[in-house]
């Protein structure tokens, strides 16, 4: 067996009987990636490693391997037990030297052509003839057979478009070792020639501008064109690449010497970092604190007071996600302080939305509903409706969720909780922020789930998939709001093992970024599930610990359910000590009487008169039930109405 490059023209070919010919083309990337894992030891590589790997060797088997081992032998992976994952932020991969060295030799071969290679290397993998005619010194007669003599070394290829005549490299390590051959001032020089050259073109992308800028050294033009990228990006959910984009940018600040300037543009970019960050990877992600921290000591520096609405939303909702609620009331103080100084104002508005969210989460409703009461009577479409985008949450939709909607439902108005749904829905569509709107279809309508509506919920589970997918919303949005929610409609539903899986992925995901808030809810649903598929240990397991986390947390809502399904759970459990069931049960109906929360009693007080109904005590069963029952005066189509109106008429 022979091996060559293509350049190579043997002297034998096909015809004759003996030979054969097998030409090795590119791998695909599904078997670079096996050689990569290969290469570990049979174990997974974080998609960003692959990604960078696959990227840089071009399907090339050598260059797979090489930079492989580099990766492994770098330091920034952690080995796991069946995985690698990062221990920090991914480096530029560094091309193996004997590569390096062998490219190298092949320029210094064409040093005729080698100003050509250089400058179109500053350009990209890709470049057109007319651009690198502006970083470089020859003209275009000139220039037309320095290309050909590129394209006869096979360093890059030609390619009509309809835009015109293209180039590229061959393959990447070629523009990289081309790069790295030239001087870092002659370098800069060429960026900077491109960067006016492009700024002089209509339509310039403004990120592609901000790399030119950053490599010429002109750090502040290139904050300013990352800046605007990034808004851009964020403007139509390009979530990843706005995040990219505005990190680059805050890269850049460093080198940008002192002045009020600067930290004016330092602050736009963490603002709108931060709101990137929220809506790619979830509100309790840490670099979203990371963002909006020095944001905020950076607003009182500079007296700016209108960026402080995003600011405070952001670290409080942050914190509250996380359930780290003194943090989370520390920044909701703040807000409370500013918000005073001008009722009606923007931060008024934000500190409505926040308040009543948190007081929700502490079963502190008529704290919670004064505050939804107060942002609805002084929301303006006009005025506030842009706040959408750097909350990711129209005020008023928001404020119709936890501390409207579900408020509702809890406290015993199940008709009045679907009214909020459709108005929050009403206004979500008309905004049209698919962010927004994802989460109104999804955790917005949670009191569905609490009505039964489980039909409803997959309806709107499936028009939200649609937007997440047709907006390229990614994970956070996938795992948090969609599989949370599917989940939990499937379980309602009775499909018991897909909600499980589905809603578990979900919660998986989100508690990995760092969430906390709503566990109690999920897991209720997930003890729920595991309790019908006979895994009666794990959901009483489940249930205790979602009861542990609303006493320590003060994620209090969901504590009468915890308390409720731990007694029926006990019943069925013959190792429980005699009377346990009954005292969780009498002890949900009143917590939730404390609470003022009548769906919570209603369903605990019908479980607790279904025990004392089996053990014949129908006089109490009835006093226990039906004073909660006539309280209410709407829901009578609701599922726990129904079945309490039921067991009412069995006990008379």
């Amino acid at each position: 067996m022979l091996t060559s490059r293509p350049e190579i023209d043997p002297p034998w070919d096909e015809t004759q009987d003996h030979v054969t010919l097998c030409p090795l083309r590119r791998l695909q990337r599904g078997d670079g990636r096996t050689i990569a894992e290969r290469m570990a030891g049979g174990k997974s590589l974080p998609e960003q490693v692959i990604a960078q790997i696959l990227e840089q060797t071009d399907g090339v088997p050598l260059f797979v391997e090489e930079l492989t081992k580099n990766v492994l032998e770098s330091g920034f992976l952690e080995e796991g037990e069946d995985s690698y994952v990062l221990s920090g932020p991914l480096p530029a991969l560094a091309i193996p030297s004997t590569l390096q060295d062998s490219l190298m030799a092949r320029l210094d071969r064409l040093s005729t052509v080698k100003e050509v290679v250089q400058a179109a290397a500053c350009i990209g993998r890709e470049f057109s003839p007319d651009l690198l005619l502006s970083a470089i010194t020859m003209s275009g007669a000139n220039l037309a057979p320095a290309l050909v003599q590129l394209e006869e070394a096979q360093l890059i290829f030609r390619r009509e478009t309809i835009e015109g005549t293209r180039y590229i490299f061959k393959h990447a390590l070629v523009q990289d070792a081309a790069y790295e051959s030239l001087l870092k001032s002659k370098r800069q020089k060429i960026h900077a020639k491109l960067a006016a050259a492009l700024e002089a073109t209509a339509g310039c992308d403004p990120l592609l501008l901000a790399r030119h800028f950053a490599a010429a050294g002109l750090a502040a033009r290139a904050v300013e064109n990352y800046l605007i990228s990034g808004k851009r990006l964020l403007a139509t959910s390009a979530l990843p690449e706005a995040v990219g984009a505005l990190e680059l940018g805050l890269s850049q600040i460093p080198a940008i010497g002192p002045s009020t300037e600067r930290d004016r543009r330092e602050l736009d970019l963490r603002i709108t970092l931060g709101t990137a960050r929220m809506a790619n990877f979830g509100w309790p992600h840490p670099s979203v604190a990371e963002a909006l921290e020095p944001a905020f000591t950076l607003s009182i520096e500079l007296d700016d007071r209108e960026s402080l609405g995003p600011i405070l939303w952001g670290l409080w909702v942050h914190y509250q996600t996380r359930t780290n609620f003194p943090r989370a009331h520390d920044w909701l103080a703040k807000l409370e302080t500013l918000a005073e100084v001008d009722e009606g104002s923007e931060l008024s508005v934000v500190r409505d939305m926040s308040a009543g969210c948190q007081y929700f989460w502490q079963a502190e409703y008529p704290k919670a509903a004064g505050y939804t009461a107060h942002l609805g009577s002084s929301y303006d479409p006009r005025r506030h409706a842009q706040i959408v985008n750097y909350a990711n949450h129209d005020p008023l939709v928001f404020s119709l969720h936890w501390s409207g909607s579900l408020l509702d439902w809890i406290t015993g108005y199940p008709d009045r909780a679907l009214t909020r749904i459709d108005e929050a829905l009403s206004v979500a569509r008309r905004l049209e922020h698919p962010f927004n709107l994802a989460f109104a279809l999804t955790a917005g309508s949670q009191s569905l789930i609490m009505r039964g509506n489980h039909e409803r919920m997959l309806a709107q589970c499936d028009e939200a998939e649609t937007v997440i997918e047709e907006e390229a919303l990614g994970a956070f949005a996938e795992n948090a709001m969609l599989r949370q929610w599917r989940g939990q409609a499937l379980i309602v539903r009775g499909s018991f093992g897909a909600g499980y899986e589905a809603l578990k992925q979900g919660n998986d995901f989100f508690n990995g970024a760092g969430g906390r808030i709503c566990n109690a809810m999920w897991w209720c649903q997930l003890a729920s599930a595991l309790f019908e598929l006979e895994r009666r240990p794990e959901a009483l397991a489940l249930i205790e610990r979602a009861a542990v986390h609303c006493r320590e947390t003060g994620d209090r809502y969901m504590e009468p359910e915890c308390l409720r399904l731990k007694g029926e759970f006990l019943i069925t459990d013959q190792e429980a000590e005699p009377g346990a069931a009954e005292a969780a049960l009498r002890n949900s109906v009143q917590l939730a009487r404390d609470h003022d929360a009548k769906s919570w009693e209603l369903r605990s007080a019908t479980c607790l008169a279904r025990l004392w109904q089996s053990q014949d005590r129908r006089t109490e069963a009835r006093d226990i039930l039906a004073p909660v029952h006539d309280w209410f005066e709407e829901g009578s189509d609701t599922a726990d109405l129904i079945g309490a109106q039921a067991l009412l008429l069995e006990l008379t």
